[in-house]
């Protein structure tokens, strides 16, 4: 790997990484559309207020096996929605 390859690499990593395409739920537009409203009711919900951002997630992509999908989007959600470190972790059980 050459050094402009891994300067970008742990420049991506510092600064966090929000897809711009989400992988999940296949390429139909519609399925996307039905995770992100999901996403957005629930936060709607627990946090009174959304995101100005749309929900994305990548599904664990960078995961070897592929396994978890639906855990990483899980997580994404409880990520996207925002918070303290406390609030998420109550969120996520």
């Amino acid at each position: 790997m050459g050094r402009g390859t891994a300067l970008f690499l742990a420049a991506a990593l510092l600064a966090g990484y929000t897809p711009v395409r989400s992988p999940i739920g296949g390429d139909s537009p519609e399925q996307l559309a039905d995770i992100g409203r999901a996403a957005r009711d629930v936060c709607q919900l627990r946090r009174g207020q959304v995101p100005s951002h749309a929900f994305t997630s990548d599904a664990c992509s960078l995961w070897p096996d592929g396994a978890w999908p639906t855990c990483c989007v899980d997580h994404d959600k409880i990520y996207w929605r925002g918070g303290t470190a406390e609030e998420r972790k109550k969120e996520s059980r």
